[in-house]
């Protein structure tokens, strides 16, 4: 009895030993090692997980199917030969620390890597990359219609795109870092994309929190094609050199997204907006940005077919800050063209100080009823050495149909004419232009309507009409002006 009771007990215990032994071999990680060479492309399938530690030398392309997740862990360096590219159809997980990084980088100084690919497939698969840091990379993710999450991103030495978007992917991005792109390809391609930041575009529209940019050669963000999303904290400085493409902090064509809390310095251009395809709608709202020391323009806001006469509202500013274009702070001082420009379009600003510019404060050029200025304060702004006048004035508006508007506008400080009015029409009120170096409010073969204008301290006459009819200004006082007039008529 005893013998056939020990006999049947030995039988459980080896079905249950082998049950959990089944199990176990399920669940183990496929591949765990602090010393890999992936030499094969990884094409696992059925639930698989890999997970690679420590050191792991890249040779080929690396697949990620559907159903399949790849883990790396804390501390890992993944070293990456020329070309090789990480292909997620499924999951990736990065699993760095602000301690212990994963680090990506070329096997050799002369390898070109390309970095990680999200693919459409890998959209809600849960990607979460945390805390990780490429260096020389040619780009570092590309996103199809997908929706990582990225946090705590730092991305050195940059070739062509750090974090480049198609087919309206919606990553989560928290805390990215860039320093240094495109100087290892400048100079030796024929393409102008390279050294870019963050490029968004074919509908993509992320969530953008917490940038910082230094020393990129042609931009920081940049948008196209139909895309969005809402982007803040951003601070972006020393983007300059684009020889091929239109250099710029900040770039903006035919997309709409939602910028918040920006910071710009020292670049060739701070922010661009460009219409382009008439087949999209251009229209970037910005709120709280400071533009600081660019070598050209502050802010351009412009059509690319200057002859399509058809004007519309294609960007929103408020609170916005603009000083120091084209001076003693920039690249090269002394270059600078406007600190904020509206050329063939329409804009919308709202509570902007303009100061200490070696340029036009404002300029339009062919501007209508979909421009308005609200709350404006021009200071110390003009050409300083221009013997044109209307580059030397604070304000210059050229060629405007009716009507674009200015309200409770304040302009001084400025070499030349406070608000140089050519061509067209306007209309605004409160208008209070004093301590001009020339005229305080030219109008030459301009028709005006304004209202409520105070005109004081002005080097020549508070007020100048030059062949121009239809002049219509109400509550005007001019007074104080003229203590550099050297002849009656000015």
């Amino acid at each position: 009895m005893r013998t056939a009771h020990n006999g049947r007990l030995s039988a459980v215990l080896m079905l249950i030993l082998f049950i959990l032994s089944t199990q176990m071999a399920v669940i183990a990680p496929a591949v765990e090692s602090h010393s890999l060479v992936v030499s094969e492309p990884l094409q696992a399938s059925g639930r698989g997980l890999t997970v690679w530690n420590g050191v792991v030398d890249v040779n080929s392309d690396i697949f990620v199917a559907l159903g399949d997740e790849l883990r790396i862990g804390a501390g890992s360096t993944i070293r990456m030969e020329d070309g090789v590219r990480i292909y997620v159809a499924g999951r990736l997980t990065v699993q760095g620390t602000t301690s212990a990084p994963v680090i990506f980088e070329p096997k050799d100084p002369l390898d070109a890597p390309e970095g990680i690919q999200f693919n459409s497939t890998s959209r809600n698969q849960g990607s979460i990359i945390r805390n990780l840091t490429s260096r020389d990379l040619m780009f570092t993710f590309t996103i199809y219609d997908s929706n990582p999450l990225l946090e705590d991103i730092r991305i050195e030495d940059l070739g062509w795109v750090g974090i480049d978007m198609f087919s309206s992917a919606t990553p989560i991005i928290r805390r990215l870092s860039i320093q240094d792109a495109g100087q290892n390809v400048h100079g030796t391609t024929s393409s102008w994309r390279y050294g870019i930041g963050v490029s968004i575009g074919a509908g993509s529209a992320p969530l953008i929190e917490g940038v910082s940019m230094d020393n990129l050669i042609t931009r920081g963000l940049s948008w196209w094609g139909g895309a969005g999303g809402l982007v803040s904290d951003v601070s972006i400085s020393n983007v300059t050199g684009a020889t091929l493409g239109f250099p710029a902090a900040i770039y903006v064509q035919d997309s709409r997204p939602l910028l918040e809390n920006i910071t710009i310095r020292r670049s060739d251009n701070g922010m661009v907006v460009r219409h382009y395809n008439d087949s999209y709608v251009t229209r970037p709202v910005v709120r709280d940005a400071t533009i600081l020391d660019s070598m050209y323009r502050g802010v351009l806001v412009e059509k690319d077919n200057k002859f399509n006469f058809t004007n519309y509202m294609t960007a929103r500013f408020e609170n916005l800050e603009i000083r120091g274009t084209g001076g003693p702070g920039a690249k090269t001082p002394n270059l600078g063209y406007v600190a904020l420009e509206v050329n063939t379009t329409g804009a919308w600003f709202e509570n902007v100080i303009i100061a200490d510019n070696r340029a036009n404060g404002i300029q339009t050029f062919l501007v209508d009823s979909s421009t308005s200025f609200r709350n404006v304060t021009v200071t110390n702004s003009g050409s300083l050495t221009s013997s044109n006048e209307q580059r030397r004035a604070g304000i210059l508006m050229r060629s405007s149909s009716y009507a674009p508007s200015l309200y409770n506008v304040e302009v001084s400080g400025s070499p030349g004419a406070g608000l140089y009015l050519s061509k067209g029409s306007v209309m605004g009120d409160g208008w209070n232009i004093h301590d001009n170096g020339d005229v305080g409010l030219y109008v030459r073969e301009m028709h005006p309507i304004a209202a409520n204008i105070t005109l004081s301290d002005n080097g020549m006459a508070g007020l100048y009409v030059y062949d121009s009819s239809n002049v219509e200004l109400w509550d005007v006082v001019s007074s104080g002006n003229g203590a550099n007039a050297s002849n009656p008529e000015r």
